[in-house]
């Protein structure tokens, strides 16, 4: 899943001085069921970070306008997510750019009521998405425009929230279809919906967001974090029942709150909610 790797700043690791870096870095991501925060999870499970001489901090912030607001007010040093938003504000000028990337391709699953067969099938219902202008809408408009159907003119989208409300949303009628990322898809399915095959989809998953100002300040920082990074890249490739052990103590604990807007998570299991003010 992991097999390949976009390291868009290279130079990074090759002009880095050796000291005067940060020990701690604060990091936001969209929840943890995602490739990057896998990555994140079991590098601080393999003690990876440390390694370097890091500490990192995982702070669930739900949706890409809060942790991009977050991020450039210095509030967080990392985002990892979609770069949809990313993406959005550098082209407003902010000092945003990106450093890496888990995945190259759409790893998401559209979900829909028993009924439904085929794309098709969707003209005229109803598909819900986490909200205007992320991931999950930009998803949708790129999709379904390659299977020749037109969101909004052939099926209505509706702004529903996040995993667990759009699955009860299908449940209950309220909509017909929804796009989740793997894990999600896994529970949906366990509640009697079903998946619908998408085809392969080019796209960049699970993309490190920092700012320009905090590449130029913290280069040696960065270092030390890319690299742990890429050893945790490595460790799931190599190490899986490892890798399985460290996700499996993680996720005890991080079931309940990573549905809250802010959510810190530590791994040996004593997530607790943040107090910094980030929502």
């Amino acid at each position: 899943m992991f097999g390949r790797i976009l390291i868009s700043s290279l130079v990074i690791f090759f002009l880095a001085s050796p000291g005067g870096a940060k020990d701690k870095l604060r990091i936001s991501v969209a929840g943890f069921d995602g490739s990057s925060e896998l990555l994140l999870v079991i590098g601080q499970g393999a003690q990876l970070f440390e390694k370097h001489g890091l500490k990192i901090e995982l702070i669930a912030i739900t949706g890409a306008a809060p942790s991009s607001s977050a991020l450039s007010r210095g509030e967080t040093d990392i985002d990892a997510r979609a770069p949809v938003s990313a993406i959005q504000t550098k082209l407003k000028g902010l000092d945003f750019t990106f450093v890496a990337a888990a995945l190259n391709y759409l790893d998401y699953a559209i979900i829909t009521r028993p009924d439904i067969t085929n794309v098709q099938d969707l003209k005229g219902k109803k598909f819900g998405i986490v909200r205007f202008g992320g991931k999950t809408d930009l998803l949708v408009r790129y999709l379904f425009r390659s299977a020749g159907l037109e969101p909004v003119r052939d099926f209505a989208v509706l702004q529903i929230g996040p995993p667990t409300a759009r699955i009860g949303a299908i449940q209950s009628g309220v909509i017909d279809a929804t796009m989740l990322p793997p894990s999600q898809a896994y529970t949906a399915v366990k509640v009697g919906l079903k998946t619908m095959d998408i085809p392969y989809a080019p796209f960049l998953s699970g993309v490190l967001v920092t700012r320009e100002a905090f590449v130029k300040t913290e280069r040696p920082t960065l270092t030390h974090f890319l690299r742990a990074y890429v050893e945790a890249i490595h460790f799931f490739l190599t190490r899986k029942e490892e890798s399985l052990g460290i996700l499996a103590r993680a996720y005890r604990y991080t079931g309940s709150e990573k549905r809250q807007s802010k959510t810190t998570f530590r791994p040996d299991g004593s997530g607790r909610t943040g107090t910094s003010g980030i929502h």
